[in-house]
């Protein structure tokens, strides 16, 4: 019960800081641009979707990021603990970059780190505020999936001569690593979001760090949001 109470604390904290973003921001072109209409097929569960044709979106350095027709979504690299804090991850201004994003999330045809920034650029693009994209991008940072190749240290048999000996070897495996929010990671979260609402000086870069600070220790050194 209490952790419902603190989300809904916390859907009421970026409802009021959304309102409290004034001005029209920059123009679409600064986040890059969606060069196709989203269509898609709900399926019968209700929750997920088909794309029924290519989705692309152009990145602000115009890099392409192409989701392929017949792919199924279902907005799972936005954390689940999230959801009733931000509405579906399906609904919404950002269902346009959450397709992007799982697609991605699910392919790992590029590092982690480009595809949850590429999130926070698309939501802008898509009309999402600046306070709640920086919100979900934050919340991705801290919580959502890294993907890479991870050093990985086992023991092993090595003979000499006829003396055999245990040593300690590596070796490179891909790794996927997914993080449940504690209710402290969250409360974490939502303070911070609160500091970059009062400081002028809180960057984009200062929101990465911070973020990942709420979680770099439970991921390997590899998957580090700064190494």
């Amino acid at each position: 019960m209490r952790a419902t109470n603190f989300l809904c604390q916390l859907r009421r904290l970026l409802v009021a800081l959304a309102l409290l973003c004034t001005g029209a921001g920059a123009l679409a072109d600064t986040f890059g641009r969606f060069l196709d209409p989203l269509n898609v097929r709900l399926l019968d569960d209700g929750r997920r979707m088909e794309l029924t044709q290519e989705f692309r979106y152009e990145d602000p350095e115009k890099n392409l990021w192409t989701a392929p027709k017949g792919i199924v979504v279902d907005g799972a690299s936005i954390p689940q603990a999230l959801w009733s804090v931000v509405g579906g991850p399906l609904s919404g201004r950002y269902r346009s970059a959450t397709v992007i994003h799982d697609w991605y999330c699910e392919s790992q045809q590029r590092d982690w780190r480009s595809t949850h920034k590429v999130f926070y650029f698309a939501m802008r693009a898509g009309g999402v505020s600046e306070v709640k994209a920086r919100g979900m991008y934050a919340a991705v940072i801290a919580f959502g999936p890294r993907w890479g190749d991870v050093r990985i240290r086992y023991s092993d048999t090595v003979c000499v001569s006829g003396e055999c000996r245990e040593v300690t070897k590596e070796r490179l495996e891909r790794s996927v690593v997914k993080l449940v929010p504690t209710e402290a990671e969250l409360r974490q979260l939502a303070s911070m979001l609160r500091q970059f609402n009062l400081d002028d000086n809180f960057g984009l870069r200062d929101l990465e760090d911070r973020s990942a600070a709420l979680t770099d220790a439970k991921f390997p050194s590899e998957l580090k949001w700064r190494r």
